[in-house]
């Protein structure tokens, strides 16, 4: 298992592309990301937008990923934050929502 594991990673690390992935969250959501609303402090990481293009490609993409694993496997893409990279945004969850922490 962690052999195929390891195959799907280094397939998603070899055709993923990082430029796209940067171009899924819209500038209206990165923007509100980082400013607190003192009447509702949770609103920036409430509004999720982003670009459909990019999403959905790279979406499709993890999913094709996916499948190269003979056992259900969710290829999910985390992302960190240019302006704040010692934080983490999770940008596209898969079927079965499963990450390992």
């Amino acid at each position: 298992m962690k052999t195929l594991l390891l195959a799907a990673a280094l397939a998603a690390t070899a055709v993923i592309d990082g430029d796209q992935c940067e171009k899924i969250m819209t500038k209206r959501a990165l923007d509100k990301m980082f400013r607190t609303d003192p009447r509702d402090r949770w609103a920036g990481h409430d509004n999720f937008d982003v670009n459909d293009a990019p999403y959905i490609a790279v979406k499709k993409l993890l999913r094709r990923i996916s499948t190269l694993a003979p056992f259900p496997v969710d290829c999910n893409l985390w992302m960190s934050f240019r302006e704040r990279p010692e934080l983490v945004q999770i940008l596209i969850r898969q079927v079965n929502e499963i990450s390992q922490f």
